[in-house]
């Protein structure tokens, strides 16, 4: 039985260390909406000059993420809560959902 459980969870859940950082990079770009919302970054409140320099933070902000992760649960809700908390606007709620369609 016990081989059952982890041969399932290898094949259909697909943990967050399966997914290199520009994965994820790429599935936050597309979620955000493309160049748009440049990564989801907010020049508000972050300045960036171009796309490349909106990766690059985004690319820190996951590998940061990656080492505060304590290995418990799952990476990109614990990256969804430090990226674009639910509570700051509405459609944050949508933003885990929404990475991890993009991942697939």
């Amino acid at each position: 039985m016990r081989k059952i459980l982890i041969l399932f969870f290898m094949l259909f859940v697909a943990p967050a260390w399966a997914y290199t950082d520009a994965q994820i990079a790429n599935a936050i770009y597309k979620a955000e909406g493309g160049a748009r919302y440049a990564y989801g970054i907010n020049r508000k409140y972050c300045k960036y000059k171009n796309l490349a320099e909106a990766r690059k933070i985004c690319l820190n902000t996951i590998r940061h993420a990656r080492r505060d992760f304590n290995g418990k649960g799952d990476f990109i809700i614990f990256l969804g809560l430090r990226y674009c908390p639910p509570g700051a606007a509405a459609e944050n709620k949508f933003w885990v959902r929404n990475v991890k369609h993009f991942l697939k």
